[in-house]
């Protein structure tokens, strides 16, 4: 009888071993992956920030041409007025 109780002894602490075992090895494995997903979520930010960034730059730029393009347009206005003074 000893030896049938010492088994089970032997089995519980083996079982006991391994959901221990399972147990660390799933946290361990859940805090690699908040590591992760936090590592992703400061990436998304920053990229995020650089487009906003590159929006703003972006819509100075349009800006800009939109402004160089009526300037042209005046003076090319002005060089044709110019122009028939000088043929008149």
């Amino acid at each position: 009888m000893r030896s049938i109780a010492a088994s089970t002894r032997s089995s519980s602490v083996s079982t006991t071993d391994s959901a221990k075992y399972s147990a660390t090895w799933i946290y361990r494995r859940l805090e690699a992956l908040e590591l992760e997903y936090q590592a992703i979520v400061q990436s998304l930010r920053r990229i995020e920030g650089l487009l906003a960034d590159e929006m703003g730059r972006r819509e100075v730029l349009e800006r800009s041409v939109q402004e160089l393009k009526q300037n042209v347009a005046f003076l090319q206005a002005r060089i044709e007025e110019l122009e028939r003074r000088i043929r008149s």
